[in-house]
């Protein structure tokens, strides 16, 4: 069994030698060097999450762009799609290659064919009352 000589009276021991002794260092401006640390961890991760925003708005305002331009495209490819389905469309490409009436003739442009001949200058009304057209569309259905 131990004797009483093996404790130690926190009297005796004392407090030991503080941080500045130990270190020669003052406890404040270690203090102040840990915050300043730890304040530019959180400016950096803070920093990172403002760049990542603003990358992300970027993009955001690209994939906006490339929507509106092919929105654009869907609306043109939609307006061809009724051209080429109408009736009028058909009928007309149809007759083209011959699949017209029994009695009709078959029409079409040869491929690399010469262009065809002028009609000569386009009309243009002498007078107020307009062209001749117009005249006659006038007395045939009124003004």
């Amino acid at each position: 069994m131990a004797g009483d000589t093996d404790t130690l009276d926190p009297q005796e021991v004392g407090a030991g030698p503080s941080f500045q002794e130990s270190f020669g260092v003052p406890g404040a401006y270690l203090a102040w060097v840990i915050a300043a640390l730890f304040a530019l961890f959180v400016a950096a991760a803070l920093g990172r999450v403002v760049l990542d925003a603003a990358a992300a708005s970027a993009r955001v305002e690209a994939l906006q762009a490339d929507n509106a331009a092919l929105q654009e495209r869907v609306e043109a490819l939609a307006a061809e799609k009724r051209l080429v389905t109408s009736p009028i469309f058909v009928e007309v490409a149809g007759r083209g290659r011959g699949y017209g009436d029994p009695d009709e003739r078959s029409f079409g442009l040869l491929p690399g064919g010469a262009p065809p001949p002028d009609l000569g200058p386009a009309t243009t009304p002498t007078d107020e009352r307009g062209s001749p057209l117009d005249a006659w569309l006038r007395g045939l259905l009124g003004d």
